[in-house]
């Protein structure tokens, strides 16, 4: 969608968006669980201490975070939310298989895991909106041939960030 200068921005921005809501609403069940856990059956919502639903939230935020992050590396060329992804990820897994084992620390990491991967989410995003920011500006730099014109020709230049006229 257009901004009002005229820079688009990329469809990974509404991935990233939808990721981190996931990410910290998987985060934010893993920690509300073990308060909610006798409450649940009686209010209809049994289903939400389903294991299969914990791997569920675990391989959406594993899919939603490769394919918005890996779009946006094409855009950013910048390592670190990928980085932040996989750490995140491997928190998220850890502690999925230690709540498994019956360990209690599952739900700490878990929680870490989620937040982690939201801020992931985050990192992507701001690289994104830089990366695009700086090529709509770079479009504004005056060539050599149109540097060697005079000042006054310069008004007549076509305004590429479409900056409405006073």
């Amino acid at each position: 969608m257009p901004g009002s200068h005229g820079i688009s921005f990329s469809p990974s921005d509404k991935l990233d968006r939808l990721g981190m809501t996931a990410s910290l609403a998987c985060a934010a069940h893993c920690a509300l669980m073990p308060l909610a856990v006798g409450l649940l059956p009686l209010l209809g919502l049994g289903f939400l201490k389903d294991e299969r639903l914990e791997w569920i939230l675990v391989g959406t935020a594993a899919g939603l975070g490769t394919g918005s992050l890996m779009r946006g590396y094409q855009c950013h060329q910048q390592k670190r939310p990928l980085v932040v992804l996989a750490l995140g990820l491997a928190l998220l897994t850890s502690g999925r298989l230690a709540e498994a084992a019956g360990r209690s620390s599952g739900v700490i990491l878990v929680v870490a895991g989620g937040i982690i991967v939201a801020m992931a989410h985050y990192l992507n995003q701001q690289r994104i909106s830089e990366a695009e920011l700086r090529g709509a500006l770079n479009t504004t730099l005056l060539t050599d041939d149109e540097l060697a014109r005079e000042p006054s020709e310069w008004a007549n230049f076509s305004d590429p960030l479409k900056f409405p006229k006073e």
